[in-house]
């Protein structure tokens, strides 16, 4: 699922910013231009295509329910379950008293 996303997400991005004299502050100019691994140029503003689609309501929101947050987190769990993490042990220290 992330390699998934990952791989649909790979693009090439550039980006500037222009320093601007604004009673301490700045303007940020997006000068974005990319491609995806499609070969054909992105859309500025256009972020990844998600694995599940999911509408986060404004009444659910306003109760502090993220209904896309939460499926993320059912997702990894199960993908977790399915898939365990495996670390790999702590090899024995080095003896360099020899």
């Amino acid at each position: 699922m992330v390699d998934d996303a990952i791989s649909r997400a790979w693009c090439y991005a550039e980006s500037g910013i222009v320093d601007q004299p604004i009673v301490g502050g700045f303007i940020a100019a997006p000068t974005f231009a990319f491609w995806g691994t499609d070969g054909k140029w992105g859309i500025e503003g256009y972020g990844v295509d998600p694995d599940y689609e999911l509408d986060n309501e404004p009444h659910m929101l306003a109760k502090g329910c993220d209904q896309q947050l939460n499926k993320a987190i059912e997702v990894i769990l199960k993908e977790l379950k399915e898939k365990p993490v495996k670390f790999p042990s702590q090899p024995k220290f080095p003896d360099r008293s020899k």
